[in-house]
């Protein structure tokens, strides 16, 4: 059960429990966006499966996504933290256990500590130093880097893809301790997916954006031609390190090709945002994005490669006759 009461432009929804218990443990997992920390979870468990490495176990798949997750769940309630203030005068946030009141600003910070500190204490127990410096690298330039730069310039995208597309490096790095070709392909997978996802939700909530100060590039561009010709270019630029998975033997035929399909289709909404730019082709756009990345892991998960890319990339061999 819900009750609302209206702040201005804002409706804020309280939930009714008769179980205190219970509503604590949603405004904390409300905090740590449970949903985005679980799919940030998986492009490690990603990384980790297409490490090319003989001796992979259990307990260390589970640490480093445990890990991954904490660190992402605790970045999440922190940057909640940091931005509680402009949160609420969004009325895409303005419901979050912040701004709403459901949770004071120390008890928040100190879940948020909690799990981003047992994140980088897992990572650095059970698997090694290299994945938890990643991980602790991703989580600054979220935090320092990121954040602070949404009110400066509308580059705060590309740095926040940098910070996104390091949890598949860091399952890499949990099987092979060590930075491979493969690991920089995956993290480039990552990096070039998110521009367009976040260029769309900035497209959809431009205004709320502008409200809260925040330099998105959809909100400097009343057109939209900046802002769809950079996400299209963004997905054309997926297309070839897609191929690129199948020759560095990272996926197989089957992943690659359904992978060259997706992004076709994810490519399709981008050009018809470009054709057209308005909040329609922008939502057709998000949910693309939204639908792209879950799916190709999925893919690559059921169908890796080999890990030995000369087999694919090298001609047959020539025998000479005698």
């Amino acid at each position: 059960m819900s009750v609302f009461r209206s702040e201005g432009a804002c409706t804020i929804r309280y939930a009714c429990y008769s179980d205190p218990m219970i509503k604590r443990i949603k405004v904390l997992l409300e905090l740590s966006v449970v949903r985005l920390t679980a799919l940030v979870a998986l492009t490690a468990v990603l990384g980790y499966r297409l490490a090319d490495v003989p001796d992979k176990n259990l307990a260390s798949i589970l640490a480093v996504s445990l890990g991954t997750a904490l660190l992402s769940a605790g970045g999440n309630a922190l940057n909640q933290c940091m931005e509680a203030d402009t949160d609420a005068l969004m009325k895409r946030t303005c419901n979050r256990p912040l701004p709403a009141g459901r949770i004071a600003l120390g008890s928040a910070a100190r879940w948020a500590l909690f799990l981003a500190l047992g994140g980088f204490a897992l990572l650095l127990l059970f698997t090694n130093p290299l994945t938890a410096g990643l991980g602790l690298l991703a989580l600054a330039i979220y935090l320092f880097a990121y954040t602070p730069l949404k009110k400066r310039s509308s580059l705060n995208t590309v740095v926040g893809a940098v910070s996104g597309a390091l949890p598949p490096m860091m399952g890499w790095t949990a099987a092979s301790a060590s930075l491979d070709l493969g690991a920089w392909i995956l993290g480039l997978l990552l990096f070039l997916w998110q521009i367009p996802h976040f260029l769309a939700l900035a497209w959809l909530f431009r205004e709320d954006y502008a409200k809260a100060g925040f330099r998105m590039l959809p909100g400097l561009d009343p057109s939209g031609r900046i802002t769809s010709r950079v996400a299209f270019l963004y997905i054309v630029l997926l297309l070839p390190l897609i191929s690129g998975f199948y020759l560095s033997g990272l996926a197989g035929l089957v992943a690659t090709l359904g992978g060259l399909s997706l992004c076709l289709f994810f490519l399709l909404r981008a050009w018809q945002l470009m054709q057209n730019p308005n909040a329609r082709n922008a939502r057709r756009l998000f949910l693309a994005s939204v639908i792209f990345l879950p799916l190709l892991i999925v893919l690559l998960l059921a169908d890796p490669g080999t890990g030995k890319p000369a087999e694919r990339i090298s001609p047959p061999a020539i025998v000479a006759s005698h």
